[in-house]
């Protein structure tokens, strides 16, 4: 449970996905190591690789592989700067 809620955390993790996966957009959450932590229904449907093959690295497969080195070169860059993507 936290502190603001009487609900156990899980139930206020259940209930950001019903949200993330209801908005008419492709969302996901990256770690700074450039693991996948989360992705919604919308990027599962889009992709066409289920959540459980996303995780970690596993999102890799949705990009393509001349444009992957870029795509990681860029990203620790941003995890460097301590910053958000522009």
């Amino acid at each position: 449970m936290n502190a603001s809620d009487s609900r156990p955390a899980h139930a206020n993790t259940a209930e950001r996905r019903t949200i993330l996966d209801a908005i008419p957009a492709i969302a996901w959450c990256k770690l700074p190591d450039g693991s996948n932590e989360f992705v919604n229904q919308r990027w599962q449907d889009y992709t066409g690789i289920p959540t459980d093959e996303a995780r970690g690295q596993g999102w890799q497969a949705a990009v393509h592989p001349e444009d992957l080195p870029k795509l990681s070169e860029k990203w620790a860059e941003i995890v460097a700067s301590g910053k958000s993507s522009p």
